[in-house]
């Protein structure tokens, strides 16, 4: 049965496929890291991931976002969690938030 935040787990999985082409061109371009598409789509996943239950995912970008406010270059081992993360919302499709399980590191 489907809940509240289906739809919106839906257009945020849509909205991964976006972040993930940024994350990936700021590992291609360190420089990248410091710009404004990065810097808001790392803010933005830290607070709505978690809202709709990918708390893991949340927590790995509050982590990254910290890093860029402290005006510290991300971790490269962290930033390619955070890809494997996101790959996983993006993932099989109706896979449950829960199931997103990210590498220790």
């Amino acid at each position: 049965m489907p809940d509240a935040l289906d739809g919106i787990r839906e257009r945020f999985k849509v909205r991964c496929v976006t972040d993930i082409e940024v994350l990936r061109a700021a590992l291609d371009n360190p420089s990248e890291l410091a710009g404004s598409a990065f810097r808001a789509m790392i803010h933005r996943l830290s607070g709505l991931a978690g809202s709709i239950g990918y708390r893991d995912l949340s927590t790995l970008a509050a982590e990254i976002d910290e890093t860029i406010v402290r005006g510290e270059r991300p971790d490269v081992a962290r930033l390619h969690c955070l890809e494997v993360a996101l790959g996983a919302v993006i993932g099989p499709p109706g896979a449950a938030p829960e199931s997103v399980a990210l590498p220790a590191g």
